[in-house]
């Protein structure tokens, strides 16, 4: 039926559907930071990539690999939606499909590292049939009693049944447990083949077999993982003295974010590719700017993802187009969870250079860095440059902790300044405005006092003050890491010195505490 004029071509879509690629270029939200430090790094592939101002850095320790890192899944979030139109053309999830791209560690479905990509499946392999493209696999003709080839059908039984009696194979000899065996993943039934081999309308068949293919990949790759967990012969424990090996390239891998290193160390040990995605602070130095490597401008760039964009390459965004479709609108953060980093992981721990550095200075018995590498500041950035925080870890599950300067003595005779914490109109950005002594809060800020620089701090009321501060009675916190503005000045607002520490009053009460420094607390006082 290759013969067959579009006009007559079977395979047609009733209505409109999401665009195949919709989505992909949206910048992810991470899981920031890591849970532990990776006390050994044996090789490095990673890139940077900028996106609307913001730099990433997606790399890892064992692959050589240049996945698409899709971030994370919003909760709730429907893979595969029940309306037809909010469907994809090609039926399959798009970035949050756990068999084409890794995702982050789920401890319920924790086979999911060892899919097998699909472009490492030999034509001579029973499992290729669990990625083939129906487009390519179905009778176009109008004439034609059969809707998917017989020849592919057979194929997919074939490999559905290789799968059940691998399965009941690892049952009987490693001895799989009840419990254990319920979380395998479903296959398909044998309903499903027959409702799919009876299927006369394409697009309920591509959305069946797109299922079905899912279910059978995730089946092949729960096998991969019970059969890694009966012959690694590699101690997990000791992965980091003795190191371990390269990856096996041909598993999809995993993002290891919110791993813990026991679960990381076992996925080294038996060759799954592991990924870090870091987000660099505003004044953190990217790697790309330390070594002069390029950096990308989009997360498909130089992934898997590029080489199947375009209706060319992809036969059911070709088919769509010939059918003159209008695309369904696609909400460009559908599915997309915001950035997230909470109190069970540290911002450094996912920067290769502050690893690299940290390594380097245990090498040489040399005092460990705090933070990673900053960007090299110029003399008028020096000038509006809060110091940086000294931080020191307690304790490895509990965030670092931030050390306070020494009690300092009060201000007398003095004016103090009043500064408001604001957004700035364009860029919606916190700031700090230098106002006049008659000027009078109007909203509901919280008034913190800089002792040093004498100024009122009036930090808006929805600020969150970063994790690791102990003690904010007696030793204060941090004041806001944002650009401080004079706006007495009518004319311009001028750049001014940042506040770097701030107290809930103006003069301590006991001076006899004036220069005394903070004891190192206890783990438990640290989130």
């Amino acid at each position: 039926s290759a013969g067959v004029p579009p006009s007559q071509d079977t395979r047609r879509y009733s209505t409109s559907r999401v665009n195949c690629e919709a989505g992909y270029d949206v910048a992810p939200g991470l899981l920031l930071g890591m849970r532990f430090e990776l006390p050994l790094l044996r090789r490095y592939t990673g890139r940077d990539v900028e996106v609307d101002n913001v730099m990433y850095e997606i790399w890892s320790p064992n692959s050589v690999q240049t996945p698409f890192c899709p971030g994370r899944m919003r909760a709730g979030f429907q893979l595969i939606p029940y309306e037809r139109e909010q469907r994809r053309f090609d039926g399959q999830p798009g970035r949050f499909d756990y068999c084409e791209f890794p995702q982050y560690d789920l401890e319920d479905r924790d086979w999911l590292p060892f899919t097998r990509r699909p472009s490492t499946i030999h034509t001579t392999e029973s499992c290729l049939a669990g990625v083939q493209p129906l487009c390519v696999f179905w009778y176009r003709s109008p004439t034609s009693t059969a809707g998917v080839y017989g020849s592919f059908l057979d194929n997919l039984g074939t490999w559905f049944g290789e799968l059940g009696a691998q399965s009941e194979e690892l049952r009987v000899q490693q001895r799989i447990d009840d419990e254990d065996w319920a979380r395998s993943p479903a296959l398909p039934t044998q309903g499903d083949f027959e409702a799919l081999r009876d299927c006369r309308v394409y697009e309920d068949a591509v959305d069946l077999l797109a299922r079905m293919q899912r279910q059978m990949r995730e089946r092949a790759a729960w096998i991969a993982m019970i059969r890694a967990m009966a012959t690694s012969s590699i101690d997990s424990s000791e992965v980091w003295v003795k190191g371990y090996p390269v990856a096996d390239e041909s598993y999809i891998g995993v993002f290891i974010n919110d791993a813990m290193k026991s679960k990381v160390a076992w996925l080294l040990s038996v060759g799954v590719p592991v990924f870090i995605a870091h987000r660099y602070e505003r004044h953190e130095l990217p790697r790309s700017t330390a070594l002069g490597t390029p950096k990308l401008t989009s997360f498909t760039e130089g992934t898997e993802v590029s080489a199947r964009k375009g209706p060319l390459r992809n036969g059911f965004a070709f088919i769509a187009a010939r059918e003159g479709f209008a695309v369904t609108e696609y909400e460009a953060d559908q599915g997309r969870a915001p950035d997230l980093l909470d109190a069970s992981r540290c911002q450094s721990f996912s920067s290769s250079l502050f690893l690299e550095a940290r390594a380097k200075a245990r090498a040489a018995q040399a005092e460990l860095p705090r933070e990673p590498p900053r960007l090299p500041l110029t003399g008028d950035d020096l000038r509006f440059e809060a110091p940086p925080l000294q931080r020191v870890l307690i304790h490895p599950r509990r965030v670092e902790w931030i050390v306070p300067p020494p009690i300092p003595p009060n201000r007398e005779g003095r004016r103090w300044e009043k500064w408001e914490m604001t957004q700035d109109e364009e860029t919606g950005e916190y700031i700090f405005l230098k106002h006049g002594h008659k000027w009078r809060s109007e909203g509901y800020a919280k008034v913190w006092y800089d002792r040093h620089l004498s100024r009122e701090l009036y930090v808006d009321e929805d600020w969150e003050m970063e994790n690791g501060v102990v003690d904010v009675v007696t030793f204060g916190a941090p004041a806001p890491r944002v650009r401080y503005y004079d706006a007495t000045d009518q004319d311009r607002h001028r750049r001014a010195k940042p506040s770097h520490w701030m107290y809930r009053s103006a003069r301590h009460p006991i001076p006899t505490m004036i220069g005394m420094a903070p004891t190192h607390p206890v783990a438990s006082d640290l989130p």
